[in-house]
């Protein structure tokens, strides 16, 4: 904290994400996810925050699944290599913090660079790719618990 209302939070993140385009095929990305946040802090408890996020893309598996003489089959793909190995984003959010420790959040993420390596990977080639979600979370505050 800088004072009573700013300050700054870095993290380190897995996330998991991905689509799915029927019922029979679903994309997963796995990335290591380090967000740089500004933070406004309110009186009241609630805090807003904003800012970078830099994400290592772990593992990319296509799952294909379907039937084969009469049973249900799952094949998974390695796709690691058609996705771009670093993904930027900005994150912006709000988070309550009880007294008692107890922190309840959400952000969202908004991807500003094409995910895929190659154009030729591209489900439509020409179409940008990025990765979006919302995140909700519950944590708990030691730090502010043990102080007291």
């Amino acid at each position: 904290m800088f004072d009573d209302t700013w300050g700054i939070r870095v993290e380190a993140l897995y996330a998991g994400v991905g689509n799915r385009k029927n019922k029979d095929v679903k994309l997963k990305l796995d990335y290591l996810t380090v967000p740089v946040l500004a933070k406004f802090h309110l009186p009241s408890g609630l805090s807003f925050h904003l800012g970078p996020q830099v994400g290592l893309l772990t593992r990319a598996k296509r799952f294909d699944s379907g039937q084969k003489e009469g049973a249900r089959v799952v094949l998974k793909k390695d796709l690691k290599r058609q996705f771009k190995n670093i993904d930027f984003a900005i994150v912006g959010g709000a988070e309550y913090s009880f007294d008692f420790g107890l922190i309840v959040g959400a952000r969202y993420n908004f991807g500003v660079r094409d995910i895929f390596d190659k154009e030729e990977a591209k489900p439509e080639e020409g179409k940008n790719y990025t990765n979006q979600f919302i995140q909700v979370y519950v944590g708990y505050n030691l730090a502010k618990v043990l102080a007291e």
